[in-house]
């Protein structure tokens, strides 16, 4: 009787995190609600920040594609940051264009880069706001002149479009192509047409200085800052507004091995989130009867790879009652659990062929390769996710990009 009750509840949980995704995904169909901001509203002075570690190939061409923004030149200073390097990336960097910082103390890894430079740059006092890249990204010549929108319609934290350059590579590239779409439309955008907020997403982001004074400095410590960073903004009550017009152009892994390492990173930072901010979203959301929602669904996102790692507990339960004759309930549990299984996973299909072909703009390798993959990608973070439990001192790893013509392979 306890293995039934068990069993019921878990699978109403597992079906009840489905239907929620669902219902926060659904508007992302719709086009992205405008920022509704002053069109004659002063522009920000932005400090453009590229942390750089060996990124002597790449770096000049993304610091050619800021420099050369739509915006004001005086209002802007593109910044690398050279750290732990043994190339030549300073140089590369500086006969493109940018400027030169270098930490003031060692450093590890992005979030500790961050914290240090930002640190300088607020001191100085000449800058109304920062925006991150990675060094081997591509820019959008109006990304500045759009972030400017999102700071003119009052927000301090605004997240672009991120858009894979090499997705033709390989099946794993394509993949990560339509996770990044399905990510922008079925999370971000649904989110943001509900009134909700957008996801900082590793690169394309800004944010004010004014929030970094309230903040009291760069505030992250996980393996993850931008999702860290994020869950901070919804605790702090700071809407992330969705800029789907700053378009970052990013390369992205082509290869398995590379990318189980990359979300072995991410997912350990995600159980680190879930320590550190899940319990104060938590308390925030259920004593705030205003602004609760954020910060409730920010919590339920930290907790992805445990709803993933429940759907797997759901299916072996419902396999031992019924395979155990226990009945009635027994039986309509794992009929029930078996055709919403089949619905969820053909909407899902659904939702990925559309979104794929609609991305892939006529390209019939680029969305076939998606549709094929990006499901196989998918249900390998199962492994990964149980693979973290036990495996907690996952550490920051270099990133080592080669360029050849806008195709750079990447290893973070």
């Amino acid at each position: 009787m306890i293995l039934k009750v068990v069993t019921a509840l878990v699978s109403l949980l597992s079906m009840g995190y489905g239907v929620y995704l669902l219902i926060t995904a659904l508007p992302g169909f719709l086009k992205a609600k405008p920022l509704l901001g002053d069109p004659k509203a002063s522009h920000r002075r932005f400090a453009v920040l590229l942390p750089a570690r060996n990124e002597e190939g790449v770096i000049a061409e993304s610091v050619k594609s800021l420099v050369e923004q739509n915006y004001p030149q005086n209002l802007f200073t593109v910044f690398v940051i050279p750290n732990n390097c043994t190339d030549d990336t300073a140089g590369a960097a500086a006969r493109a264009g940018a400027t030169i910082m270098y930490c003031s103390g060692p450093v590890k890894n992005k979030g500790d880069v961050l914290s240090d430079i930002l640190e300088q740059l607020h001191r100085k006092g000449e800058y109304d706001a920062y925006v991150v890249f990675d060094a081997d990204n591509r820019v959008d010549p109006n990304f500045l002149a759009e972030m400017n929108k999102a700071f003119a319609a009052g927000f301090d934290v605004a997240q672009g479009y991120r858009e894979a350059i090499n997705a033709n590579a390989s099946m794993v590239s394509a993949s990560y192509a339509v996770y990044y779409w399905m990510d922008h439309y079925f999370f971000t955008q649904g989110r943001w047409n509900l009134g909700g907020s957008a996801l900082v997403n590793g690169t394309g982001f800004a944010f004010s200085d004014a929030l970094y004074s309230r903040l009291g400095g760069w505030p992250t410590c996980t393996l993850t800052e931008d999702i860290e960073f994020s869950g901070i903004c919804a605790r702090e009550e700071t809407r992330i507004a969705w800029v789907p017009r700053a378009i970052t152009y990013d390369v992205q892994p082509e290869t398995l091995g590379v990318a189980w390492k990359q979300r072995m990173r991410w997912t350990v930072g995600m159980y680190q989130c879930i320590k550190t901010l899940v319990p104060d979203l938590l308390r925030g959301g259920f004593a705030d009867k205003t602004k609760r929602w954020p910060k409730l669904d920010m919590a339920i996102f930290y907790c992805f790879p445990i709803f993933g790692l429940l759907s797997c507990v759901t299916v072996l339960l419902q396999a031992i009652v019924f395979g155990r004759g226990e009945g009635l309930l027994a039986t309509m549990l794992f009929f029930a659990s078996t055709v919403g299984g089949v619905l969820n996973a053909t909407l899902f299909m659904l939702l990925v062929a559309v979104i794929s072909i609609l991305r892939a703009k006529g390209n019939f390798k680029k969305g076939a390769l998606g549709i094929i993959g990006f499901p196989i990608l998918m249900l390998s973070w199962i492994p990964i996710a149980v693979a973290c439990l036990f495996k907690r001192d996952q550490k920051w790893e270099a990133i080592n990009h080669v360029s050849h013509k806008h195709d750079e392979i990447t290893n973070r």
